[in-house]
């Protein structure tokens, strides 16, 4: 927890530890920096499983999943992949 809270103080310090090795840009997030990579290499884990398209970052890809493209004639979106919880139970919130 106390490491979560670090992360998240860097950012309203403006520390930014973590620099791109392209480009010199700061970051105060190691996800963020690990993403702005990708604009320098090209690279595009997150694939689309129905049209192979790929993308640098998941909510690329939920988007595109998302889009009219995917839809079949009746309109309907398919389900997204993602986790389940076939016997999950609402929270009782008192």
């Amino acid at each position: 927890m106390l490491c979560n809270l670090r992360s998240h103080m860097r950012i309203h310090t403006l520390d930014k530890p973590f620099v791109c090795r392209f480009c010199n840009r700061r970051f105060s997030q190691s996800s963020t920096l690990r993403n702005h990579v990708r604009l320098h290499t090209g690279e595009r884990p997150y694939r689309c499983h129905v049209c192979h398209s790929a993308y640098s970052q998941l909510a690329g890809l939920r988007a595109h999943q998302k889009s009219a493209r995917h839809r079949p004639p009746g309109g309907v979106p398919p389900s997204l992949p993602g986790p389940t919880l076939p016997h999950h139970m609402p929270t009782l919130v008192i």
